[in-house]
């Protein structure tokens, strides 16, 4: 019974580990301007990643917010959702949907002086991928990166 109960939670710690190391955190950049377009695209992933395994990774929610929080709702304000399944995005335009993502929330306008968080999920095949980063539209409507969000 006891060795039992150990080889379970033996099992329960090995899975713990492998969801937590073998998720997968990247790097967004975000340039443009109101003019040309507000563009991202995924700067790295991890440093253990060889380039040519990136191509497993699918992306399936591209989401972006205000930074700041809704006073009246206590929530960040969505401005743009795509959802689906679509394979590694070289390059992604604010208010263009991928091929294999469908349009969940349609783009708003984005503000000047306003900072806005990006985030991108999506999956590996060892595991989860996530990537987040915040920029400001400045006065001049260009992108500004912000060092955190």
């Amino acid at each position: 019974m006891i060795k039992r109960r150990n080889n379970r939670l033996v099992a329960l710690l090995i899975s713990t580990l492998c969801v937590t190391s073998c998720s997968y955190q990247g790097l967004l950049q975000v340039y443009g301007s109101l003019t040309s377009g507000i563009k991202s695209r995924l700067a790295k992933i991890h440093d253990h990643l060889a380039a040519e395994d990136a191509r497993d990774l699918r992306i399936n929610d591209i989401f972006i917010a205000t930074q700041a929080r809704n006073p009246a709702t206590g929530l960040v304000d969505p401005v743009w959702q795509v959802q689906g399944e679509t394979q590694l995005l070289q390059e992604m335009t604010y208010g263009v949907v991928p091929k294999g993502l469908h349009q969940t929330k349609e783009a708003q306008p984005l503000q000047k002086n306003k900072i806005y968080q990006l985030s991108v999920e999506g999956s590996r095949r060892w595991g989860p991928y996530s990537a987040l980063t915040c920029f400001m539209i400045n006065s001049a409507g260009q992108v500004q990166l912000q060092d955190h969000c």
